[in-house]
C-alpha cells in the first residue's frame, strides 16, 4: 500500500500496523500464553486486517483504479479477504469448523494431516500412498488432503495385476487389515501378513506362518527402509517449493531417481 500511495502521490492512511507488529513480537517471545491472551491477540490482528483491507478499498475507489492489482496481487487480495471472513467466523462461533479453510498464507492448498505421532501430531504437505514391488517403488495415489490408506488396498492390487501380473503375496501393516481387504485377499488367493483373527488353530500351518513372518519382516525392513531413503537421500523430507505442481514433480523425481539407482545396482527380474 505504501508503493501504491507513493505512485498515486497521496498520503499513506494511518493505521495501527506498527503498534500491532510490536505487540505481536513481544507476544511471541513469551513462554506462557494463556487462552485469554491468545484470544485478545487474534481479535487485534483480525481487526487490523479488516482495517487495512478497508483502507485499500477506499484508495482504489477514490482514485478510480479498478485494475490497480495485477494477477498475482489479485489472488493475494482475495486470499486476505477469505482469511478475514474465516477468522471472524471463528471469533463469533468458537466451536465450529470451516471446510477447506486456509491454514497457510504461502501455501493455501495444503491441508492439516493428523498422524498422531508423538513429536509431530499434525503434518502438512503431500500425503503419498506408495507401493514397493521387488524393491521398486511407485506412487499409487498422492493428494494434499488426508485420506485413508486402508481403503486403497484393493485398488492397489488391481493396479499391480495390470502392470506386473498376478499377486501371490502382499505385505501391509495393521491399517489395511479390515474385513473387506481380508475377504478380497482370501478370494484371490493372496497371502498377507495381517494379524490372525480369532483363537490360534490347534494344528498351525508352519509353512504359511513362516511366509507370513517373512512378509512382515520384508515390509518392516525393505519398504520402510525405502521410504526413509527417499526422505533422507532424495530431498523428500522437507520440500521447499511452494507451487503445488512443483511439489508433486519433486516427489515424482525423487522416487524415479531412487528407482533408477536401485535398478543400476541390482538385477530385478
Amino acid at each position: 500500500m505504501k508503493l501504491w500511495c507513493k505512485a498515486l502521490k497521496i498520503p499513506m492512511p494511518r493505521s495501527r500496523f506498527n503498534d500491532q507488529r510490536r505487540k505481536q513480537f513481544n507476544y511471541q517471545k513469551k513462554k506462557k500464553r494463556s487462552h485469554k491472551k491468545n484470544l485478545k491477540r487474534r481479535r487485534s490482528l483480525v481487526y487490523l486486517l479488516e482495517e487495512l483491507l478497508g483502507q485499500f478499498l477506499i484508495i482504489r475507489t477514490e482514485n478510480g483504479k479498478a485494475n490497480l492489482l495485477g494477477d498475482r496481487e489479485t489472488v493475494i487480495f482475495n486470499m486476505c479477504q477469505r482469511i478475514l471472513k474465516e477468522q471472524k467466523h471463528f471469533l463469533t462461533n468458537p466451536p465450529s469448523s470451516i471446510p477447506d479453510r486456509i491454514v497457510s498464507f504461502a501455501q493455501p492448498h495444503i491441508r492439516p494431516i493428523v498422524r498422531g505421532k508423538e513429536n509431530k501430531p499434525v503434518e502438512y504437505g503431500l500425503k503419498v500412498h506408495m507401493v514397493s514391488v521387488s524393491g521398486i517403488s511407485y506412487i499409487e495415489h498422492m493428494d494434499f488432503c488426508a485420506f485413508h490408506e486402508g481403503v486403497r488396498y484393493q485398488k492397489t492390487i488391481q493396479k499391480h495385476t495390470e502392470f506386473f501380473g498376478k499377486v501371490n503375496c502382499a505385505g501391509a501393516d495393521k491399517l489395511y487389515a479390515n474385513n473387506k481387504n481380508r475377504t478380497s485377499s482370501t478370494n484371490k488367493g493372496i497371502v498377507t501378513c495381517f494379524p490372525r483373527k480369532g483363537p490360534k488353530p490347534k494344528d498351525p500351518d508352519k509353512q504359511k506362518d513362516a511366509l507370513v513372518k517373512a512378509l512382515s519382516n520384508a515390509r518392516n525392513t525393505v519398504m520402510e527402509g525405502a521410504f526413509g531413503n527417499h526422505k533422507e537421500s532424495y530431498a523428500l523430507k522437507k520440500i521447499t517449493a511452494r507451487n503445488p505442481q512443483i511439489q508433486m514433480l519433486m516427489v515424482y523425481t525423487g522416487v524415479f531417481a531412487s528407482n533408477a539407482r536401485y535398478l543400476s545396482q541390482n538385477k530385478v527380474a
